[in-house]
Formats: C-alpha cells, sequence, structure tokens
C-alpha cells in the first residue's frame, strides 16, 4: 500500500498576486456586485448598495450575476465590471 502525503502551503507557480490598490474613498464610485445565483445573495447584496449609497455616497450601484452557482461568470459580464465599476463586490448566499 502507498500513502501519498501533501503539503497544504503554496509554492510559487509563477509571478506573485497583486492586489488592487484600495479605493481612497468610496463617494462619487462605481461599486459593481457579482452574485453567484445563491440562495438570499441577491438580496444581501441589493442591501449592501443601498447601503454603500446611504453611508458612503457611492455614485451607482451595478448588480449582475453568474448563470448558475457553480459555474465561472460570463466574461461579457466580467468585462463589463471591470469597465463600469471602481470596484466589485462578489457575495454569496444561504
Amino acid at each position: 500500500m502507498t500513502f501519498v502525503m501533501l503539503k497544504p502551503r503554496r509554492e510559487a507557480h509563477g509571478p506573485a498576486l497583486v492586489f488592487a490598490p484600495r479605493l481612497g474613498t468610496l463617494e462619487g464610485k462605481v461599486i459593481g456586485t457579482l452574485w453567484n445565483n445563491r440562495p438570499h445573495g441577491d438580496e444581501f447584496l441589493q442591501r449592501l448598495g443601498e447601503e454603500l449609497k446611504a453611508r458612503y455616497k457611492v455614485a451607482e450601484v451595478v448588480h449582475r450575476k453568474k448563470v448558475f452557482i457553480n459555474s465561472r461568470a460570463p466574461m461579457e459580464v466580467l468585462e463589463e465590471l471591470k469597465e463600469r465599476c471602481d470596484a466589485v463586490v462578489v457575495g454569496i448566499g444561504d
């Protein structure tokens, strides 16, 4: 019998991830949301958008969703969010 041991640590496989810089303010920004179609995630993201507008004077919230829970978002949706939004919140539900 053979056992395989896995080490749950990240090995360097290409360039390191670089995170986008934080926004200095949310005021006047366009924020996107991407819902993965899990139950109640849309309700949460809708409420989040309302709070962002009320508390932080966000100019617009763009709500989009994936087609299925376990699928990738269509490239057109990702491109639209990238082009229109200053930041994007990806949310789940349940």
